[in-house]
């Protein structure tokens, strides 16, 4: 088991053990994402927080999909 993050660490003395359990539980009833645009964008972004956002893939382009 590894060591507990200091940021996991507040967020579990401010929400508590069950708070956190139900979370867990929710996200993983969760169903995964459908393919498409939106989810690659979404995936970029997310997997870079904060940092330079890497160029879209040639099949992403959300921008064009938003009402």
């Amino acid at each position: 088991m590894t060591a507990e993050s200091p940021a996991a660490a507040r967020w579990r003395a401010l929400l508590g053990d069950d708070v956190i359990a139900h979370i867990d539980a929710c996200v993983d009833a969760a169903p995964e994402p459908e393919p498409g645009p939106w989810a690659d964008a979404l995936r970029r972004i997310m997997t870079n927080p904060g940092g330079r956002i890497p160029a879209p893939s040639t099949t992403a382009r959300c921008d064009s999909d938003l009402p």
